[in-house]
């Protein structure tokens, strides 16, 4: 989900659509304006068609790579990456199973909690670390790739357990033992250790998705740490207790580094996991 790489014709036409803000007007595109008017003026003057052009170009060439054309830029390139990632999150979800979905909004009521809390403080003039708001999304941005990735584990081994396997294994090791045909017994053997090593599989599989919901586990437990720190935090005779996050910050490098060493967990989905979202996405402003 990286942002398409920017060409220099870009930077012209935020140059000629650029904003600036006007006291008591808000913003407008002045230039936009400026060359409606002048062109609606060469209509009847034709002749002012040649300063028109004139000064247009020297206003593109000027401005095309200053601070406001680059900032207002860099403020739509993030807001389309924002867009970009809210519809990966909301896709990343609707994969998920019925009690997938309710655990994670579970945890994204916690993140709301920890968002509220946060503007408080902002509007009562106590200091709360914005690093808390931080790691609160980057909970839930693990959570969520752990939830998914568990349930495509459990999708690749539905409707093979490891006790059907091993009575298959069984039958056909018994049906080897009662076989005359050597071509038939060559081929029994060979179905039967094919089976056993998907019995392997299952158990690797089984192992695996134990170890998605301890990191799960661990995960949700920091979130509601980093809820707590940021509730006594917020009160007036709290003491900060920004060294504590030291605690949930570990945490996140740490499934971080879990999930770099299991990769093979995620299958087509390591794509998808590639990049860190950018901060709101999972914990934002509220609109109350």
């Amino acid at each position: 989900m990286k942002t398409p790489k920017r060409h220099w014709t870009d930077n012209i036409k935020e140059a000629f659509f650029l904003n600036f803000k006007i006291p008591g007007l808000g913003k407008l595109p002045l230039n936009l304006i400026a060359v409606s008017g002048m062109a609606a003026w060469s209509f009847f003057e034709p002749v002012m068609w040649i300063p028109t052009i004139a000064l247009e170009t020297i206003y593109l060439v000027g401005i095309s790579g200053t601070a406001p054309v680059l900032n207002s830029l860099r403020e739509k390139e993030n807001a389309r990456k924002k867009e970009l990632w809210e519809a990966k999150k909301i896709q990343m979800i609707n994969k998920l199973s019925p009690a997938g979905r309710t655990r994670f909004r579970q945890l994204e009521n916690i993140g709301k909690s920890i968002m509220q809390i946060y503007e408080t403080s902002l509007r009562d003039s106590s200091y709360i670390d914005p690093q808390k708001v931080s790691i609160a999304n980057q909970l839930l941005w693990l959570s969520l790739k752990l939830l998914t990735s568990k349930e495509a584990m459990i999708s690749n081994v539905k409707g093979n357990t490891k006790e059907m396997l091993d009575v298959k294994i069984k039958n056909m090791e018994q049906n080897l033992e009662r076989e005359k045909s050597e071509n038939l017994r060559k081929t029994l053997e060979a179905t039967i250790s094919t089976m056993k090593k998907r019995a392997e599989t299952i158990d690797q599989f089984n192992e695996k998705i134990k170890g998605i919901d301890l990191e799960l586990l661990r995960i949700e437990e920091q979130l509601a740490f980093v809820h707590s720190i940021m509730t006594i935090d917020a009160q007036p005779s709290g003491n900060n207790l920004s060294e504590q996050i030291d605690l949930a910050q570990d945490s996140i490098a740490q499934a971080d580094e879990w999930m770099k060493t299991n990769t093979e967990l995620f299958g087509s989905l390591e794509e998808e996991f590639t990049e860190k979202p950018p901060e709101g996405i999972f914990v934002r402003e509220t609109t109350t």
